[in-house]
């Protein structure tokens, strides 16, 4: 039996739960589960305060660790920005060709001037950031070719080519060119000393510095590497030998219109080009279209003398400054398109600058045409003297 002590009239004594009316025990209930709730409440409230200073100082901690996490996105450096940026796959880099031009004879050298490849003899470009022209590639549009970015428009054509390489832009296309066979006795010849019958960039620079005369393994090899570095290559890292072949028979290349060739292996490079398939390599001139786009878009940060062709004033260094500035100054195009008023201007300017090197490129062709010249004439004296040796006219051209 459960006794409850009751106060009645100042006393308390002992009441049987049974004796009480059903109203009186529910009272007794509600007291009782009254007090429960208010004991419990006392109770979670406490836990509750814990809790909440628990949560103040977690959520304290989160905002400083958010406030921390965005002190340190603030204060990534421009390596690790670079890291995020998507990159692209060549094949077409000119380490080789600038490796090559240093180690020919003065009679290469003549000969590589007189063909119009002048510039190529004092490129100082071994890599290329390929950031920037990943950049570079993804916005150009093949189809109006253009390169529009952040509302600038750059135009690619033969005149810019021009000014990047110094190459010829007028005569005949390489197109009209009948190709020669692959069993031609002097395409097949050149083949055969390739190592291991392997047409690549590595074999064209060995045979190109295996050879101390302009023969014809020095020219085919020359034309190989050149195409294969700033016009075209072909996948699976074999190389475009088309060219070569249409050349074999050509004695005087100076006289094929370069520029417009490389115009169309842009377009061609840019519609097979999958950025988005990691295997993809790009097959087109990085280096040209690179520096199209450092001549017309300004980059404050970055001081430069200027001179054309344009291949001759870049260099590994130079580039990869480049690359760094732009993020630096906000992103990669952020620039302002130099407008082509203040291209003519500066043009007239590097012109001017550039004029006394002119004069000195005349100079040595005509010096390099009249000592040919010379040699050819003793050449012919020396024949006549052998045959003719009495005769008073021989004496004369003595």
């Amino acid at each position: 039996m459960k006794w409850k002590l009751q106060l009645a009239n100042g006393w308390f004594k002992k009441v049987n739960h049974r004796s009480l009316s059903m109203n009186q025990q529910l009272q007794l209930q509600k007291k009782k589960k009254k007090k429960r709730r208010i004991g419990d409440r006392k109770y979670v409230k406490g836990v509750t305060k814990i809790k909440e200073a628990k949560r103040k100082r977690s959520s304290g901690d989160n905002r400083a660790a958010i406030k921390k996490q965005k002190t340190v996105k603030e204060q990534k450096t421009v390596k690790d920005i670079l890291k995020e940026l998507p990159s692209i796959n060549t094949r077409s880099t000119p380490g080789l060709i600038t490796d090559v031009v240093s180690s020919l004879t003065s009679e290469q050298k003549d000969w590589v001037k007189r063909m119009g490849f002048k510039a190529f003899l004092k490129i100082n470009i071994k890599s290329i950031p390929l950031k920037l022209f990943h950049f570079v590639l993804e916005h150009y549009d093949e189809g109006t070719n253009n390169i529009p970015i952040k509302g600038k428009r750059i135009k690619i054509t033969k005149e810019k080519i021009h000014k990047v390489f110094g190459l010829p832009k007028t005569g005949k296309s390489l197109f009209d060119l009948d190709m020669v066979s692959e069993d031609h006795q002097v395409f097949d010849g050149w083949m055969k000393e390739i190592e291991g019958g392997k047409a690549n960039a590595t074999n064209y620079k060995k045979i190109i510095q295996k050879s101390e005369q302009v023969d014809m393994n020095f020219k085919l090899g020359f034309i190989a590497l050149f195409v294969n570095t700033f016009a075209e290559s072909i996948p699976m890292g074999t190389n475009n030998l088309v060219p070569v072949r249409a050349l074999v028979e050509v004695d005087d290349i100076s006289k094929i219109d370069w520029c417009a060739y490389l115009l169309y292996c842009v377009k061609i490079s840019k519609g097979r080009w999958r950025p988005y398939n990691p295997k993809c390599y790009y097959r087109g001139s990085v280096l040209l279209m690179l520096l199209i786009y450092c001549d017309e878009i300004e980059c404050e940060l970055q001081k430069i003398v200027r001179k054309t062709p344009l291949v001759t004033m870049w260099t590994t260094d130079k580039l990869k400054e480049r690359q760094s500035f732009e993020i630096e100054a906000g992103g990669f195009g952020v620039g302002n398109l130099i407008e082509q008023s203040s291209n003519l201007e500066r043009d007239k300017n590097e012109n001017q600058d550039t004029r006394i090197e002119e004069y000195e490129e005349k100079y040595e062709t005509i010096f390099n045409n009249v000592s040919t010249e010379k040699d050819n004439m003793e050449d012919i004296i020396l024949h006549c003297l052998s045959k003719f040796s009495e005769d008073n006219r021989t004496k004369e051209m003595r």
